[in-house]
């Protein structure tokens, strides 16, 4: 009996340290610290991940706005109205860049042309000469190469009036007192995805040029301001760029 009850004495410690051993052998000999360390690393690391994505996205924005000109962009955006107090459908933002919100019915058509100057350069010397289009008006052309002359304009009142990839940009401050058909790519914002759908004015020297536009992050100016002299801001090939006011 005396002998069993050593070997009892013996074993119990023996088979006591066997689980220590095994946990020791799964966490290296420090499983409490390297557990912690694990967990403190783990939450370190998530936060970290959510700082850095937090702080992505709000220089994003930043850059956004600074650069790529999207919509938050247009900052105090004032309506537009054309000759008869009605709203054109555009709007001017704050920093000078006109874009357009809607769709309207343009109401003024303007009155008859004036051509003070009928010369072989022109290609009308009255209205009547006018019938390639609506509301046909033959007016004093700027000078260009071939010289001074008169020649035909023509207006609409809605978009259905300038076929496909066009639309009818009611009179106001910017379209010298005339509705006229534009090209755009574009016709409201939404179409542009975080960009704006703007304004180009092209000031050449015989007849500007207006076109709706999508603002890109690659565009090298917003305004014509942005040029040098005798240039314009205007879209060409996707961004908007500065381009020579010559007559073509």
């Amino acid at each position: 009996m005396l002998r069993l009850s050593i070997v009892v004495v013996v074993l119990v410690p023996l088979l006591s340290a066997c689980p220590g051993d095994d946990a020791s052998t799964e966490t290296g000999g420090n499983g409490s610290s390297s557990s912690g360390s694990t967990n403190d690393t783990t939450a370190s690391g998530g936060t970290t991940e959510e700082d850095t994505t937090a702080g992505g996205t709000a220089e994003g924005t930043a850059d956004d706005t600074t650069e790529g000109g999207g919509k938050g962009a247009c900052e105090e955006p004032t309506p537009i109205l054309q000759t008869s107090g009605a709203p054109t459908g555009f709007e001017t933002c704050e920093d000078g860049r006109v874009i357009h919100v809607a769709s309207v019915t343009c109401e003024d058509q303007g009155g008859p042309g004036v051509c003070n100057e009928p010369t072989e350069n022109g290609n009308c010397t009255t209205d009547a000469d006018c019938t390639d289009g609506l509301f046909g008006r033959c007016n004093d052309q700027l000078c260009g190469p071939g010289g001074c002359g008169c020649g035909c304009s023509y207006s609409c009142e809605t978009d259905a009036d300038c076929g496909d990839g066009r639309i009818c940009a009611c009179s106001g401050p910017m379209f010298l007192g005339r509705a006229q058909c534009i090209p755009a790519p574009c016709s409201v914002s939404a179409d542009c995805g975080d960009e704006l759908c703007a304004l180009g004015i092209n000031e050449n020297a015989c007849d500007p040029e207006h076109r709706l536009a999508c603002t890109t992050p690659e565009d090298t100016c917003a305004l014509s301001s942005d040029c040098p002299s005798f240039e314009s801001c205007y879209p060409t090939d996707g961004a908007w760029t500065c381009i020579a006011d010559d007559c073509a």
